[in-house]
């Protein structure tokens, strides 16, 4: 038997995610609060909410959290392959969270710094 830890952020935020894909808006939000109420959030925990937003509307915090997780590392491929995000795809502030983070490149090389 596993105990289930009521405080880990990713569970509340798949949490979030479930109830945004049943169409329940209310109990999505809450779940969201709490996986966002954590002290440290990590950049996948982000990048589940922004998902999350999005499906509920809510672009301005869809584009808030998804900076957040660029910043904190999250794969810019997954986001760009992300079917939830498929709309966002066409926001200007999208496009520009995905230039900076195409931006953080290593001066040397070129290349893109291998994200996560």
């Amino acid at each position: 038997e596993r105990a289930v830890n009521r405080h880990d952020p990713r569970l509340w935020a798949l949490l979030a995610d479930c109830y945004a894909m049943l169409d329940r808006s209310a109990a999505a939000r809450r779940s969201l609060q709490s996986a966002l109420r954590a002290p440290a959030v990590e950049a996948d925990v982000l990048f589940v909410a922004a998902g999350v937003y999005e499906r509920l509307g809510v672009r301005h915090s869809a584009l808030k959290l998804l900076a957040r997780a660029v910043a904190g590392g999250f794969p810019l491929r997954e986001i760009e392959a992300s079917p939830w995000l498929a709309r966002l795809r066409a926001e200007p502030r999208y496009r520009s969270i995905v230039a900076r983070a195409q931006e953080q490149q290593t001066p040397a090389t070129g290349k893109k710094e291998e994200q996560r």
